[in-house]
């Protein structure tokens, strides 16, 4: 991993980890924020009295969903990480979807809540928020972090989902493809 060269570009030392280092230590900042975040919204009292105020006490599920969801994508892209650097193949390209993956986890966790919480509350002809208790705090919790944790997976049922609803079935690709061709069949170009 450290080598010694003389090149003047490396001074000594072999560059090749920096990138996973890098991912690894925003991986470990992403971490102790969402547990901050889930420890503020939980014990107001103790670690953020700016919680305290009306505006965040309705902010309380959203909160909660986006931290477990993010701590979910965090540790699967940071297991990733730490599997790749294990094998001897960690991928520079990858150091996008590393970066985004926590954040787009906490983003799907919140989407995959409001849409629990609202199919469960419209079967059950609930119209009240009964979101408070601790059952519900914890159901909030689990699935959110399972949601960050496999948000792959959740975004393919989603698409499911969502071909069911329009009765459509593309792949994101082939979208602009389908456009250009009809307007090329009626006699004009993509550009027009």
């Amino acid at each position: 991993m450290f080598t010694n060269t003389n090149s003047p570009d490396n001074q000594g030392l072999n560059t090749k980890w920096a990138p996973w280092i890098i991912i690894s230590i925003y991986h470990t900042i992403l971490l102790v924020a969402a547990s901050w975040i889930t420890l503020a919204v939980m014990y107001p009292q103790s670690f953020a009295p700016l919680f305290l105020s009306a505006p965040f006490k309705d902010l309380k599920n959203p909160l909660l969903c986006f931290s477990f969801g993010m701590i979910g994508g965090t540790l699967n892209a940071s297991r990733q990480v730490i599997k790749a650097v294990k094998e001897d193949d960690y991928q520079r390209n990858r150091m996008l979807w590393q970066i985004l993956t926590p954040l787009h986890s906490g983003i799907f966790a919140v989407v995959s809540i409001i849409f629990i919480k609202s199919g469960l509350n419209a079967a059950a002809g609930n119209t009240t928020n009964a979101s408070n208790n601790a059952s519900s705090l914890y159901f909030i919790m689990i699935t959110s972090f399972l949601v960050g944790f496999s948000t792959e997976i959740f975004i393919k049922r989603l698409i499911g989902a969502t071909e069911a609803l329009f009765g459509e079935k593309n792949n994101i690709s082939e979208i602009g493809r389908e456009s250009e061709s009809s307007q090329r069949g009626r006699g004009r170009t993509p550009q027009e």
